[in-house]
């Protein structure tokens, strides 16, 4: 459970409008602060594709049932370049 959802249950409310001021503010905070992380994480994710689109290893790993991108990349970084 995040700290949105347990001011929620605290307060026995679904909706932030109808939560004290101080409570909608930190759920307000806690929200844009997410949105931030996702847009961040994204971006992240972008770049590495991107960097990781040529190399022949990351093609090869991907191939792999259950091995997407993001896992072979780390994979990559993990063990070093493949021969």
């Amino acid at each position: 459970m995040n700290s949105v959802e347990r001011v929620f249950e605290k307060y026995n409310m679904r909706h932030a409008e109808d939560l004290p001021e101080l409570y909608r503010m930190q759920v307000g905070y806690h929200l844009k602060q997410a949105l931030l992380l996702k847009k961040q994480i994204t971006k992240i994710e972008h770049a590495l594709r991107r960097l990781l689109k040529s190399r022949l290893a990351l093609h090869l790993l991907s191939q792999i049932p259950g091995i997407g991108t993001l896992a072979a990349a780390t994979i990559l970084m993990e063990i070093g370049e493949l021969p």
